[in-house]
């Protein structure tokens, strides 16, 4: 069949790359941009719970059925074919194939791909979505992940999402099994991804929640920094403010592969930051009960040199790992936020951090927190906590940092710390 579409050449990963071969899987799982990238069409077996199941399935009538509706606008009458508004999560988006990691990357890659699901057959290309139901055109509504297979670098916080929340087989593989959709991405926006994050907006990158509590791996991934250090969905949030403030500067970012290749295998990593301000704090109370099992909130912040307990939002990266001990390092403020009745909301968010003990001034991430507060129109109330969070003093005694430094290019931020 192949042939009569003078298609010379089928590739199956699992025929062309020697699985238990580490030495031939290391090369060849770097070249999966070219592999998928150079591609006629990628067919996936969709609606297969492992390779035993090929791609052919007794169709679900109830799935695959179309209605349609007649409408009268302005006096024109017009008929529209209508499916049930998962179609586009049964056939592509939900499917056994989609819930593996390695998966997403032969999907994006690829120019066209034509995916055998359980409900029926779905195309997807650079330039639209269809099934057999609707052969012209499939809506993707805003809940689906609505990603452009030929533009890649608009979708990257989508693409994290439906990554980090998929499933793989060997957790080391973490960035590995992204590395094809991260090298495109590269040449797209010219700029280079470290850890899974993007120098040029690194900061803002630095702040992705974890949105599901799973606990931190035994296994190494990645810096406690980068998102793919933890398990379990998170998500990163571009910024859409124009005013915004980064109360906090990354100067230089090192990281340690297991191999030659610069997207592999991670085994170490560090980042240095400079900051205005790190305050201590103590955790004083739990979260709800209901929140305990997740382990998603520290609901009051006691700081140094702040009188009282404050209400900070912590969101915690993963499951049983709390400390009373912390340290918050803001890193960006947003002002005019939302606009209300009584005023504008300003906010500051940032890391929460641990110290590791083994050097100065180095930490590790477990979690982030924000701090809200009202402008009242022509009187601006005062905030204690997040006037001390985002002014350009220390909390904290030098030995809380690597160094002190003057930089007439950040004339408000001297600290520097390590995160590892």
């Amino acid at each position: 069949m192949a042939l009569s579409f003078d298609i010379r050449y089928l590739w199956i990963d699992s025929l062309c790359i020697i699985q238990d071969d580490k030495e031939d899987w290391s090369q060849e799982s770097c070249q999966m941009c070219e592999v998928y990238g150079n591609s006629f069409l990628n067919i996936a077996a969709a609606g297969a719970k492992d390779g035993s199941e090929g791609c052919f399935f007794e169709d679900d009538r109830e799935r695959i059925n179309k209605f349609s509706v007649e409408t009268t606008i302005n006096g024109i009458q017009q008929i529209y074919n209508c499916v049930h508004e998962s179609m586009y999560r049964y056939c592509i988006n939900g499917t056994p194939l989609a819930s593996r990691s390695w998966a997403l990357q032969e999907r994006l890659l690829s120019p066209r791909t034509l995916h055998f699901s359980r409900a029926q057959l779905a195309w997807e290309c650079n330039k639209k979505t269809a099934c057999e139901s609707l052969p012209t055109n499939l809506i993707v509504l805003n809940g689906a992940l609505n990603i452009r297979k030929g533009f890649l670098s608009a979708s990257w916080p989508s693409i994290v999402s439906t990554y980090s929340g998929s499933k793989l087989t060997l957790s080391r593989d973490k960035l590995v099994a992204m590395a094809g959709i991260i090298r495109k991405i590269a040449v797209e926006r010219n700029d280079e991804c470290v850890a899974g994050l993007w120098w040029r907006s690194i900061e803002i990158e630095l702040l992705w929640h974890s949105r599901l509590k799973f606990p931190r791996p035994i296994v190494y991934q990645a810096p406690s920094w980068s998102w793919a250090s933890v398990d379990g969905l998170v998500q990163i949030f571009p910024s859409v403010f124009t005013q915004i403030g980064l109360l906090a500067h990354v100067l230089q970012v090192h990281v340690q592969h297991r191999g030659d290749d610069s997207l592999g295998e991670l085994c170490g990593g560090v980042l240095q930051i400079l900051c205005r301000n790190l305050m201590y704090g103590i955790a004083t109370q739990r979260g709800n009960k209901e929140d305990e099992e997740d382990n998603i909130f520290a609901e009051e912040v006691e700081l140094g040199n702040v009188p009282g307990k404050n209400h900070i939002s912590v969101y915690w990266d993963c499951r049983k790992e709390r400390s009373d001990d912390l340290y918050l390092l803001p890193i960006r403020c947003m002002e005019g936020i939302r606009d209300t009745a009584e005023g504008l909301i300003h906010s500051i968010e940032g890391l929460v951090l641990i110290a590791t003990r083994r050097e100065k001034g180095q930490y590790q991430r477990v979690g982030n927190f924000s701090v809200w507060r009202l402008v009242n129109r022509g009187n601006e109330p005062v905030n204690e906590v997040f006037k001390v969070l985002s002014k350009p003093v220390s909390h904290l005694e030098e030995v809380a940092y690597v160094e002190y430094v003057e930089d007439d290019k950040y004339p408000n931020e001297h600290w520097v710390i390590n995160i590892i």
